[in-house]
Formats: structure tokens, sequence, C-alpha cells
């Protein structure tokens, strides 16, 4: 059973944080970075880092690959997280900008 991309997204949607403190990506990407995929008709979009990338070691031993714009398809199949240094997850609004409803920053 193929499951829908917001089913999908949803545990990772934090919304009354989200209208609590309304925080937008700035960029406004036009296409997934993995596929090409207009931005224009997807709901959500995903600055995060993608699996199978070359990994950069930091200062505290940990350590992270190359971040992307993923539509929701590509964040399914190579996303690492929605979370504090790992991704967020941005959903369209009515007035056409990206809203941050998962991966905030730590209180």
């Amino acid at each position: 059973m193929k499951i829908n991309t917001r089913e999908y997204l949803s545990k990772f949607i934090e919304s009354e944080k989200a209208q609590k403190d309304p925080q937008f990506n700035l960029d406004n990407p036009e296409k997934c970075d993995l596929c090409g995929t207009s931005f224009s008709s997807q709901d959500f979009l995903i600055d995060g880092e993608a699996r199978d990338t070359p990994q950069i070691f930091l200062e505290n031993g940990q350590t992270v690959g190359q971040w992307a714009y993923m539509c929701a398809e590509c964040f399914k199949a190579r996303g690492v997280d929605i979370k504090w240094g790992r991704g967020q997850l941005y959903e369209k609004t009515t007035g056409n900008e990206w809203l941050l409803v998962g991966g905030f920053p730590p209180d």
C-alpha cells in the first residue's frame, strides 16, 4: 500500500509551533536538487541532508553529508531525518511562501 506524502510527513509536522513562531525559507528554490521536480507543483519542500553523499567530519566527532533541497519523494528515498542539524520541513502557504513546519531549532 502506497502512503501519500502528507501522511508520510505528518509525523514531522509541528503545526502549533509553526503558527506560534512563523519562520520561512527565504531562498525560494525552484526545483529539487536530486530529481529536478519543480517545487511549483509541490506542497512540501525539505532542506536537508541526503543519504549516500560524501561525509564531512565535525569537531564533535559526528559526520554530516551534503544537503539538498528535496521534494517529498526524494526525501522518502534519500533524506536522513527532519530535526535540527539534519533537515527542515517546509509547507507551501496560500501565499506561495515556504513555512517551516518541522525541524525547528532547540528551545
